[in-house]
């Protein structure tokens, strides 16, 4: 309930006028929407709605009970006051505004956050060692779906892997030996679909955005399919019609 009560505090489409200028899209799970068939369209974006976030926080045991602005919650005989610190890397602005603003969205609600600015170096030891509460970062994905191992699966979490959030059980680490195993694309896309559900009710991340890059391209390309992956489109398919050709023939750019 606190995870998604964290959830319901970032107004996404915001952050997308304002920091992403437009150019990003909402994402609820682990894959791209330009994952077509992996990616479970089905689940609705979790919406801004502070309200709804206290009402969870509240239904978990969070209440303010001493009047000082800041939910607490008595656990093993202690009253322990609901607070976190986020981590973030320095010299992302983005990635620092975000943190700003789920902090005072947070505090509203009977939260105390605090914000620590790390250097690369050591903001990724930390985050290994799993020595955070929170903390912002990003990924690169691929033309295709990832392997979810080295991320998502509980042997991830000790081997040197960067299940950094301690994500998982047997129903999870089942799915993802499925899916590296099974060779059928439309079976291997309903397990990403089954697994992608089970992140999104579970909430280990905030998914936030995706970017949508914008390219020029030629208008004699042909089948030139933009992608938000870099390099941000896929070569493969380019082709040109003969009377356009003007370089010769390359493998990034084939005759059909």
């Amino acid at each position: 309930r606190v995870r998604r009560a964290l959830a319901h505090l970032l107004d996404v489409d915001m952050l997308i006028r304002k920091l992403s200028y437009g150019l990003a899209q909402r994402i609820t799970g682990p894959l791209y929407p330009m994952h077509r068939g992996a990616y479970n369209d089905t689940l609705p974006p979790i919406s801004y709605d502070p309200q709804k976030a206290a009402m969870l926080l509240d239904e978990a045991g969070w209440k303010d009970t001493d009047g000082d602005g800041v939910r607490d919650k008595v656990i093993e005989g202690k009253k322990v006051p609901l607070e976190f610190e986020i981590l973030t890397n320095a010299g992302n602005e983005v990635r620092l505004q975000v943190a700003q603003i789920l902090k005072q969205e947070a505090e509203k609600v009977g939260f105390r956050v605090r914000i620590s600015t790390l250097e690369w170096a050591v903001f990724l030891e930390r985050t290994k060692k799993h020595d955070f509460d929170a903390y912002i970062g990003g990924w690169v994905g691929s033309h295709n779906p990832q392997d979810l191992k080295q991320i998502w699966h509980t042997r991830s979490w000790a081997e040197g892997g960067s299940n950094y959030v301690g994500f998982g059980n047997e129903e999870t680490d089942r799915l993802i030996e499925m899916i590296r195993q099974e060779l059928d694309s439309q079976k291997r896309d309903s397990l990403y679909r089954i697994f992608h559900r089970i992140v999104y009710e579970e909430q280990p991340y905030i998914f936030l955005t995706a970017p949508l890059e914008r390219i020029a391209i030629h208008r004699r390309f042909r089948n030139a399919y933009v992608s938000a992956i870099r390099p941000g489109f896929f070569p493969a398919g380019f082709w040109t019609p003969k009377n356009l050709i003007r370089y010769g023939k390359t493998s990034a750019a084939p005759n059909p």
